[in-house]
């Protein structure tokens, strides 16, 4: 394992302990270390004033973000707070979210999320044209792929939006990539976010696709199992740090066994989809910090942040409808 790797997965078990036990202390474990994911594959400690002044600034809120609470306050607050005017930042990612719904994009929390990735990925003279490129992107998408493409897909058409891939283009080439993969993997869902990982990182070529699957062959080796749906994109992220597969199979093992160790993380504290989401995702940005500089890096980097909020924010929301649904009934009963 890599000596930064260690670093990081100690960090983040710091970070984990801070966050519990400051301010995010009334939310969900699983939100609580989505916080800590954020600060450590950035290779930052935790800042719980930095964190503070972004939630009650986004408490205060009449905007769009009243109507949206829970994990999403925690990951716009985190976003924001790496930056040193956390209101602009704030302002700028309602007037993306505007942007996004009269392009006639679906009022979610997935939405909000996706606004804040593009309010913080590049500069506002350019929010109007990738709003426009995202649209053209999962128009595509929907249209070629109608019963496997929804708001879950919103990320991915940021992401590809942010590349500098050809809208028409991008999508028969997505397409291809599914066909490919689609004898080899299971979930229809998860191929077409793979899929799309791949062309927003410009893997499109034949090797693309083999990379992948000797990622996953290696990871099945070495008893790692990815799940299915958002488990395949952890392929693509994987696929796109250098290295030998095995090689990099065999650091995520001994990454996952070293975060297990760390207190709060043992097997009835963390589930096993989630390590693994959080090992991939401290791994990855590890391999990223040794060849900065290179662009197949840094779309890593980006990616894997943005693909492990994406894949945890939906855990979240799953479970906080179970909560509620769950609470419902016992009130029902009494």
């Amino acid at each position: 394992m890599k000596q930064g790797t260690r670093w990081k997965i100690e960090l983040f078990a710091e970070n984990a302990r801070v966050v519990k036990k400051d301010i995010w202390s009334r939310n969900a474990m699983m939100l609580n270390r989505l916080v800590a994911l954020i600060y450590t594959v950035k290779g930052k400690q935790v800042d719980n004033d930095s964190l503070r002044r972004s939630s009650d600034i986004l408490k205060s809120s009449s905007g769009i973000f009243t109507a949206f609470r829970g994990a999403l306050s925690i990951y716009v607050a985190a976003m924001s707070s790496f930056k040193g005017d956390p209101k602009t930042q704030l302002d700028q990612t309602e007037a993306v979210y505007e942007m996004m719904r009269d392009a006639g994009f679906r009022r979610t929390a997935f939405l909000i999320m996706v606004a804040n990735t593009v309010a913080v990925s590049t500069e506002p003279g350019n929010y109007q044209a990738t709003v426009a490129r995202m649209k053209s992107f999962y128009d595509g998408m929907k249209e070629q792929h109608k019963f496997y493409v929804g708001a879950d897909d919103y990320m991915y058409a940021a992401m590809l939006a942010l590349s500098d891939a050809d809208p028409v283009q991008g999508v028969e080439k997505v397409g291809l990539l599914f066909r490919e993969l689609e004898p080899e993997l299971s979930d229809k869902n998860g191929i077409l976010m793979l899929a799309q990982i791949m062309v927003a990182a410009g893997m499109t070529d034949p090797a693309g696709a083999k990379r992948v699957l000797a990622i996953r062959d290696a990871l099945e080796a070495n008893k790692i199992h990815h799940g299915r749906s958002y488990g395949l994109p952890l392929l693509g992220v994987l696929a796109m740090i250098p290295g030998d597969p095995g090689s990099i199979a065999q650091d995520i093992a001994e990454a996952k066994a070293l975060l297990r160790a760390q207190k709060g993380f043992g097997k009835y504290s963390a589930t096993e989809q989630e390590v693994i989401l959080d090992v991939v995702a401290i791994t990855a940005s590890g391999y990223a910090d040794d060849v900065e500089g290179g662009t197949v890096a840094a779309v890593a980097s980006a990616v894997t942040i943005n693909m492990i909020i994406a894949a945890q924010m939906a855990a979240a929301a799953a479970a906080a409808v179970a909560g509620a649904a769950a609470a419902g009934a016992a009130a029902a009963a009494r």
